[in-house]
């Protein structure tokens, strides 16, 4: 992700969701993502990482809240 804003704004959605097979693969990989990152609450990257994924799915107030708390 890093290396994708680094050169632009990001990806949207259909950019996003194009990378899995289908939504059910993406869902378990944000699932385990969500699980990871309740386990370690002070890992900045695995929040960072989940912030950029709500954003780009639409999830405004679920990034916001794993901004602050990155911050």
């Amino acid at each position: 992700v890093h290396a994708v804003l680094a050169v632009g704004p990001g990806w949207d959605w259909a950019t996003l969701i194009g990378l899995y097979p289908n939504v059910n693969v993406y869902t378990q990989h944000i699932r385990a993502l969500e699980a990871y990152t309740d386990n370690n609450p002070q890992n900045a990257s695995s929040r960072f990482y989940l912030a950029y994924l709500y954003q780009t799915s639409g999830q405004t107030d679920g990034a916001v809240r794993q901004l602050k708390e990155v911050v």
